[in-house]
């Protein structure tokens, strides 16, 4: 498992200032089809690309190598503004 350190992905005026995700995930895809999962009906309508914004940016993501067998995939923390 890794942790992804993913800047916000969602332009202005979404998103101010931008942002961070910390994301838990086996492969960039797996990290990917969370973001994508946890993007609201809202985000969905107004950018029908966000598939492709989210992906730029996780493919650029910092990743870390978790140690330890105790992680679960998901998003552990999201700082947004």
């Amino acid at each position: 498992m890794k942790m992804y350190l993913v800047p916000y992905w969602l332009p202005f005026p979404m998103s101010e200032y931008g942002g961070l995700e910390c994301v838990i995930a086996e492969n960039v895809e797996q990290c990917i089809q969370i973001l994508a999962d946890d993007a609201g009906e809202y985000t969905r309508e107004r950018y029908p690309d966000f598939m492709d914004l989210i992906r730029a940016e996780v493919v650029d993501a910092k990743a870390y190598e978790l140690v330890g067998s105790d992680f679960e995939p998901g998003i552990v923390s999201s700082f947004t503004t």
